[in-house]
């Protein structure tokens, strides 16, 4: 992490502990700039996989970089592909790994919560994984999804206490319930996308 200390940028983490790094869970947060990346994958304990659109792998560095830290690529628009993928992380899931997910489905361009989908919380669901809400704060102003430039900073990361899937009667009561905790931690200005549902 010594090279984001030379740029000015620091990470501040609150609530990892809730986290038994011999469990496996579906880690859910808001995706506000690729900063997220290296902010969740250093900080979290246990052993950490991704799940991303297949265009990140054509991202120079990135791309690479994603692969070698676990990340499996699901393509969206080829259904075959995607179920491949989704029965991948389940199996891993099974395994003892771990899976961080971004649910928005892309980086706000503002840092404000966008509509989560229901990928994650399928997997989560049909293998009764504990869901952990995971809230960024700041991470946009510190790298914007336009332009390349880092701006010296902080980035805070809360880790809420697993959410219980097995808890839920359906798919959609979960996803609401997880996205209020990961907006409970977010300024208001941040929640003009989100639109709070009863469970």
């Amino acid at each position: 992490m010594l090279g984001f200390r030379a740029v000015g940028v620091r990470f501040e983490v609150k609530g990892a502990e809730h986290l038994d790094p011999k469990k496996s869970y579906m880690i859910v947060a808001n995706h506000q700039s690729i900063m997220d990346i290296p902010a969740l994958f250093n900080y979290l304990p246990g052993k950490l996989g991704f799940l991303g659109k297949k265009e990140v792998r054509n991202v120079p560095i990135l791309g690479v970089g994603a692969e070698q830290m676990g990340m499996i690529f699901i393509d969206r628009k080829n259904r075959e592909q995607a179920r491949k993928g989704t029965e991948k992380i389940k199996e891993r899931l099974r395994q003892g790994m771990s899976f961080i997910v971004f649910p928005e489905g892309t980086r706000s361009d503002d840092g404000r919560l966008l509509p989560f989908k229901k990928g994650a919380f399928h997997i989560a669901y049909d293998v009764g994984a504990s869901v952990v809400p995971v809230t960024i704060k700041n991470a946009y102003q510190i790298m914007p999804k336009r332009g390349c430039r880092v701006f010296p900073g902080v980035i805070h990361v809360y880790v809420h206490p697993p959410v219980d899937s097995t808890d839920y009667k359906s798919i959609e009561e979960l996803k609401v319930r997880v996205a209020e905790i990961v907006a409970s931690e977010l300024e208001p200005e941040l929640l003009i996308n989100y639109v709070p549902q009863p469970a």
